[in-house]
């Protein structure tokens, strides 16, 4: 814990933000200071850097959220805490991507100063006396043996500590791929996208996020995928990142877990291994599990573009719009939530389920991805991923347009021509009719 905590806020709520800091940190020197700016040059000027920051509501200048993300960036902060009147989802995911380290309203940060003030108060009661016995209760005054204390070896075993990873500007962009249930397509859809996007030249992570399950690793012909597990302990991400599994060309594969039951230690490292690969590599993927478990939650309020996939059977577009609903409530922003129909009619416009509005979905892009068929489920299920780039085929070609449109969206649309190509071409494409068909055929 720092030692010096600084406290930037408005002149409206500095007594409620400076009495709570001091409640909350009272060994601490806590130090008032209302510019932005000047904070910035006193942690800069400190050697070591050991001091904290609380920015809190109506900071002059800039808006709160961007001085405290500003000072993460800077890096010579221990923590930055950032505290709003009534933090919204939004604002809650934009500060987890800045790698804010906690994010409070206002009340919350009063309630916590309140109890923290109770348990200094509870250790600083008197103890109560033991009560004198009369002298003729007294038969034996032999002291007691004394045991000698045993002294415990300190343990040789490294403590975690693994610094927090903050996204470098121009780091790649973290495209999740989830859904409401399974069978719908999600790892078949990631595997596609990974190939298009290697074959653009683009360095591709591929992470499997169904740390029970998954099976990505098998689509490429791979006995086995990294084992997120392993790291739990790691102290350092460089090794994590090293053990990455080239499954193709231009493209790495971490996860799932060897052991289900390890599934959701994994939590701790989901952030960090997700903005270390976005600062390395040019496209991170994430496949999800049907269940949204603490490592998908995650996953989905760091990323850039939620993927969520449904197919057209009964119940399906419920779900859909029960997972855009739980995203909101992560904090993922409307704008970031992309619609994806799975073995789609791509010759048909007349699919009314799709434009159904629910909540999480009313700015939500609808893409479409057309049905594979037999031959793509035999390809996968036997491991030989890379042939699909052979095929010209519906699937292919809008799981292209697909990927396409999401980089476009992004601003990290490659420089290739097959990948402009993409991003400007339509999902819909008419069948041909029977002269057509006769006519290439002759």
């Amino acid at each position: 814990m720092a030692s010096v905590w600084f406290v930037c806020t408005g002149q409206k709520y500095r007594e409620e933000v400076l009495s709570a800091t001091r409640a909350l940190h009272p060994s601490a020197l806590i130090i008032d200071e209302p510019c932005p700016s000047a904070i910035r040059q006193r942690l800069l000027r400190q050697t070591p850097h050991h001091a904290s920051v609380v920015v809190g509501p109506e900071v002059t200048g800039p808006t709160a959220v961007n001085v405290a993300a500003a000072l993460v960036r800077d890096g010579y902060a221990d923590e930055v805490v950032l505290v709003g009147i009534k933090p919204s989802g939004s604002l809650k995911s934009r500060a987890v991507r800045a790698g804010i380290a906690r994010v409070y309203s206002l009340e919350d940060l009063k309630i916590s100063a309140g109890e923290a003030v109770t348990a200094q108060q509870a250790k600083e009661l008197p103890t109560q006396a033991v009560t004198d016995f009369p002298s003729e209760l007294v038969v034996d005054l032999d002291e007691p043996a004394i045991e000698k204390p045993v002294q415990q070896k300190p343990s040789k075993e490294p403590v975690p500590t693994m610094p927090a990873s903050v996204r470098k500007q121009g780091c790649a962009p973290i495209v999740v791929v989830a859904s409401g249930r399974g069978g719908v397509g999600k790892s078949t859809l990631a595997c596609a996208s990974a190939l298009h996007a290697a074959n653009w030249g683009l360095r591709v992570a591929l992470v499997d996020l169904d740390l029970g399950s998954g099976n990505l690793f098998s689509m490429f012909g791979v006995q086995q995928g990294t084992d997120l597990a392993r790291f739990i302990k790691q102290t350092t991400l460089d090794d994590l990142l090293a053990a990455g599994t080239k499954v193709a060309e231009n493209i790495t594969l971490w996860g799932p877990c060897s052991k289900p039951e390890l599934a959701e230690t994994v939590a701790p490292l989901v952030n960090n291994l997700l903005i270390s690969l976005s600062n390395t590599y040019d496209l991170v993927l994430v496949d999800t599990s049907t269940f949204w478990t603490d490592c998908v939650g995650l996953a989905a309020q760091i990323c850039d573009r939620l993927l969520l996939v449904s197919d057209d059977r009964y119940g399906a577009v419920g779900a859909m719009s029960r997972c855009a609903a739980l995203a909101v409530r992560l904090g993922v922003a409307r704008t970031r939530i992309m619609r994806v129909s799975s073995r789609s009619d791509v010759s048909s416009k007349n699919e009314h389920h799709l434009y159904r509005a629910d909540i999480g979905l009313e700015a939500a892009r609808l893409l479409r991805v057309a049905d594979g068929g037999v031959e793509i489920s035999e390809l996968l299920s036997t491991g030989h991923a890379d042939n699909l780039m052979q095929l010209e085929g519906a699937f292919m070609r809008t799981t292209k347009i697909c990927l396409a449109k999401v980089l476009s969206e992004l601003g990290r649309l490659p420089q290739n021509e097959d990948a402009q190509k993409a991003s400007t071409a339509n999902f819909i494409q008419k069948s041909k009719g029977f002269f057509a068909r006769m006519r290439e055929a002759g």
